[in-house]
């Protein structure tokens, strides 16, 4: 592209392995870490949350 100075592109060309189904948002976090590797952010620090995990009935069909 021309006169667009410092333009970089993310796509999905940097995939080792295509994936299944709609490629957007795997594109879209690819193109937001990559800003953030560019722009110098530091990364957010991870987080412990709870979530809900299904527990067996018990009844004569389990």
């Amino acid at each position: 592209m021309h006169g667009v100075d410092g333009l970089r592109v993310v796509d999905a060309s940097v995939m080792p392995y295509v994936t299944n189904g709609n490629i957007y948002a795997p594109v879209m976090m690819l193109a937001e870490k990559s800003d953030d590797l560019i722009l110098g952010n530091t990364p957010l620090p991870p987080v412990e949350v709870e979530f809900y995990q299904h527990r067996a009935a018990n009844g004569p069909h389990s």
